[in-house]
């Protein structure tokens, strides 16, 4: 919550006052939605981490599904909340091993169907219709997957062509070693290079101006005297999501 929308409204902490939501402006009375009072609010969200941790036979998607939805009408902090949901969607399929890494981005269908997914959440609230939005959530999911799986296989196939380019290379080695650290940080100087391969900075220079050479990697000028470059083609690839 570090310099982003929210930083002062007590990050961390759950509410201490009154939320509802609406459109940017709405006053309470015209609310869609009012979370529980704050006072309610640990008494739910202990209740939640025990489902979290132990939610029996339901299968482990719908269960997730189960949480998305209680944790949004919980609205246990001051801002954030849709943030911190979705983020919980990818941590916990990661816990329960459905995905080893967490490059699920659920956000990209939620924010494109808006509409539909603020609708299917409230009619949990209002006619308790777990079926419709729990549908909507994992048609989500599963459109996502696909989505993250198409981007992972463009990254692959875009790390082999710019390690190909490098491989007759006298130094390939320690070449491979800077272009895989390319794909770790889009952006990248060679102080932040040295600092994760713990190569010498002076090497780092020629490494990166060899990958610059080669097209792999363009110069996008300076930063505190620093030449900074970037890997555009992936930057490119993970602009798509």
């Amino acid at each position: 919550m570090k310099g982003v929308r929210g930083a002062q409204k007590n990050p961390g902490s759950f509410r201490t006052k009154d939320v509802w939501i609406g459109q940017r402006g709405t006053q309470k009375g015209d609310a869609r939605y009012i979370p529980p009072e704050p006072i309610h609010v640990p008494q739910l969200m202990e209740g939640l981490e025990r489902f979290i941790n132990g939610f029996g036979t339901v299968n482990p998607l719908m269960a997730m599904g189960i949480i998305h939805h209680r944790f949004e009408a919980i609205h246990p902090f001051e801002d954030g909340n849709g943030r911190v949901g979705r983020l919980l969607i990818t941590l916990f399929l990661v816990k329960e091993k459905l995905l080893e890494m967490p490059i699920l981005y659920p956000s990209g269908y939620f924010e494109k169907h808006k509409r539909l997914y603020m609708s299917a959440l409230s009619k949990v609230d209002k006619k308790e219709d777990w079926r419709s939005w729990l549908m909507f959530f994992l048609k989500g999911i599963e459109s996502q997957a696909e989505v993250a799986l198409n981007l992972s296989v463009k990254i692959d196939e875009l790390y082999k062509r710019s390690k190909a380019k490098i491989e007759n290379e006298s130094m390939s080695l320690n070449l491979i070693k800077v272009l895989e650290a390319t794909f770790s940080r889009p952006y990248i100087t060679a102080s932040i290079l040295s600092r994760d391969t713990k190569i010498p900075r002076t090497t780092c220079i020629r490494y990166l101006s060899k990958l610059a050479e080669k097209s792999i990697i363009n110069e996008k000028g300076t930063m505190g005297q620093q030449r900074v470059y970037a890997n555009d083609k992936l930057i490119s690839v993970l602009r798509k999501i």
